[in-house]
């Protein structure tokens, strides 16, 4: 892929910056001065860690900073109040793990290929979240069970053994357990008046 920036303007200010295959680690800081983008696009551009003038990015609703080599999300982050899309695949996450009121308006989570161990979800937190996806990774714990809005959970290629509590998920669609190691199946899927589609295949399921 070709070195690409690229930018649009709105009322004078730089709403959207997309940045490709150019190093920004070192000017990260100074693109966090730009307090009204909208959109920022930041792919295979060396990143390793997000800084925490992030924070100053309060008119962000777009964020796409995949391939890159981003260890860990700060608190900064979770708290952007307007930001609706998020893609941190292709990185090195280890844990994803929210308090309450963070990622208020996340409607869209995109986490896969990491090294993600562990999702956490506390109450009160992504109350607006409406797909993940945390395929191909390396998850043995995953607390979904305060995403109320959810519709899409991807966890294909992890190493669960034993299937989140997914039952309170009323607005669950689709759900992607392939290639785990579950051993059984104990959910009451009674609630679950929305899921049209789930996949269990390439488990060890007995019972």
């Amino acid at each position: 892929q070709h070195n690409k920036i690229g930018y649009k303007l709105k009322n004078g200010f730089v709403s959207e910056l997309s940045i490709i295959s150019v190093s920004c680690d070192e000017i990260f800081d100074v693109i966090c001065g730009l307090s009204k983008l909208e959109k920022l696009v930041l792919n295979k551009t060396n990143i390793s860690t997000i800084p925490s003038s992030i924070y100053n990015l309060r008119n962000l609703i777009y964020l796409d900073l995949k391939k890159n080599s981003i260890s860990s999300v700060p608190d900064e982050l979770l708290n952007l109040a307007k930001l609706k899309y998020l893609d941190l695949s292709f990185n090195k996450l280890k844990i994803i793990k929210t308090s309450e009121n963070d990622f208020s308006s996340l409607e869209i989570l995109i986490a896969e290929h990491n090294d993600l161990e562990e999702v956490n979800f506390l109450a009160n937190s992504c109350e607006n979240l409406l797909e993940c996806h945390f395929n191909d990774n390396k998850i043995i714990q995953a607390n979904v069970i305060n995403l109320k809005a959810l519709k899409y959970l991807a966890l294909q290629n992890n190493m669960l053994k034993f299937m989140p509590h997914i039952e309170f998920l009323s607005n669950l669609e689709r759900l992607e357990m392939h290639y785990n190691s579950l051993t059984s199946m104990t959910t009451d899927f009674t609630n679950l008046r929305s899921l049209e589609h789930i996949s269990l295949s390439y488990n060890k399921i007995l019972t």
